[in-house]
């Protein structure tokens, strides 16, 4: 077996050093572009499948064995997705209640991560203050640090 180690570097052509720097920051900002569009996708998803369970709780009155069991049948039918435990189920219906509009997820709300949105949903004691706190941090650029919430 040979060793890259041993093998000559071809020559190569003049500019390919700036070639390969630009092609490399193509790539990221298309990961990075299809990242955030997974995130806007999965936000809106969320707020869905809230929405249905906050719908359901309030006309049928579904209690916590039922979630629980939706959360089971999700994680079956899904056994490669994560987010479809009871917890974060419950996490989705309060983030349709906070936040009843799902027009305005495309604005704000759907440029956070999901940690972040479940971070607003645990310290935020309204949706005055989460929506103003919400719409803060998408005009900065959603950082990639929790956000810190004073209380």
């Amino acid at each position: 077996m040979v060793s890259s180690q041993t093998l000559p570097r071809p020559t190569l052509p003049d500019g390919y050093p700036q070639l390969l720097a630009r092609l490399k920051r193509e790539i990221g900002a298309a990961r990075t572009r299809a990242a955030l569009a997974v995130n806007e996708e999965l936000i809106g998803l969320y707020w869905r499948i809230g929405s249905e369970i906050l719908e359901r709780e309030e006309a049928e009155g579904w209690g916590a064995k039922v979630v629980s069991t939706l959360s089971r049948d999700l994680r079956s039918a899904f056994p490669e997705m994560t987010g479809l435990a009871e917890r974060n189920l419950r996490y989705m219906r309060d983030f349709a209640r906070s936040w009843p509009d799902e027009s305005m997820l495309p604005q704000a709300v759907a440029k956070l991560p999901w940690g972040h949105v479940r971070c607003l949903l645990d310290k935020l004691p309204d949706s005055v203050d989460r929506h103003a706190d919400e719409v803060t941090e998408a005009e900065a650029g959603s950082p990639a640090q929790p956000l810190p919430v004073a209380r």
